[in-house]
């Protein structure tokens, strides 16, 4: 009995383990984007360009694109740290998968999600009919997923036993 108890409160540990960490992802995410969108500077000789949500292995960041503000556009900008990463708990990893409706399966993006100023709008390598982002989240074959649209809609799918997509990008 007591095996069996302990086997579940170690589930639902690991449940709640990894609902926590999807809050604090979609709240970097949105972060990023709110960033965008009211173009908040760090630093007075450049001007931004976007802002990315970036994951490495194990972590994941903020970062920022800026222009120097005697250039005309942000074909020259430099990406760099705007908050120091932040590490993933043990055994959580993460993904990011980017959708495009005219390609047969999802695109690689480097696991980056990229909102540009002033308006926030997600893109990826200027491609036009990109859909989205799924940001998958998992830890002990349970996957959490995030949907981040082009809209700038981030929804919330919850944990599922799959890594197969669940968001509705057309």
């Amino acid at each position: 009995m007591t095996a069996v108890l302990m086997s579940a409160s170690y589930k639902d540990r690991a449940k709640k383990e990894l609902q926590a960490t999807a809050r604090e992802v979609t709240a970097s995410i949105r972060e990023a984007q709110n960033n965008a969108l009211t173009g908040k500077q760090k630093g007075t000789l450049t001007m931004p360009c976007a802002f990315q949500f970036q994951m490495n292995s194990g972590s994941y960041q903020i970062m920022q694109t800026v222009r120097k503000l005697d250039e005309a556009d942000c074909s020259n900008a430099i990406t760099k740290s705007f908050f120091n990463p932040v590490s993933l708990p043990l055994n959580i990893e993460m993904e990011t998968r980017a959708f495009d409706p005219n390609a047969t399966s999802a695109i690689n993006n480097g696991d980056i999600i990229d909102f540009d100023v002033p308006y926030g709008k997600i893109t990826i390598g200027g491609n036009s009919s990109y859909t989205g982002d799924e940001v998958i989240l998992s830890k002990n074959n349970k996957f959490y997923h995030l949907c981040v649209h082009s809209t700038g809609l981030i929804e919330d799918h919850g944990i599922t036993d799959s890594a197969d997509r669940v968001c509705p990008f057309q």
